[in-house]
């Protein structure tokens, strides 16, 4: 299982270079919109496969709920601001046409953080989420 949470990312981007190849966003001018939510659920993730990786002896992730949230939908930002940086990259030397307006890009750092949401919930469900034991008296 660890696997799919670390390489769900790099089928997104395949699946996204397959969309750009085949003119997938050209037939389809919203395909942005769910790729991006795509994009932020394989990375909040792959953030859960890393933790799930380096436990016991370390955790990433901590037990706190809270805490989860933070570091999912932060690694989420994070991803999002540099695939943003990486397509104004392209617009500035290609002229790609990625980035079409300010809008544009708030709305796909939006669906990005809803992406980010959804793993996050959906995760903390499936694997549950250990009560925080910093109290030893509890």
């Amino acid at each position: 299982m660890n696997i799919l949470f670390l390489v769900s990312p790099v089928i997104v981007f395949a699946l996204h270079l397959a969309a750009c190849l085949f003119g997938g966003y050209g037939a389809i001018p919203f395909l942005d919109v769910p790729f991006h939510l795509i994009g932020g659920f394989s990375i909040g993730l792959s953030l859960y496969g890393v933790d799930s990786f380096l436990r016991p002896e370390r955790e990433l992730l901590g037990t706190n709920k809270l805490q989860q949230f933070i570091m999912v939908i932060g690694t989420v930002s994070f991803a999002a601001v540099c695939w943003e940086y990486f397509e104004f990259i392209l617009d500035q030397t290609v002229r790609s046409g990625f980035q079409s307006s300010l809008a544009d890009t708030l709305k796909d750092f939006l669906m990005g953080q809803i992406g980010g949401a959804a793993s996050f919930l959906i995760i903390s469900r499936l694997i549950g989420i250990p009560p925080d034991n910093s109290d030893p008296n509890a």
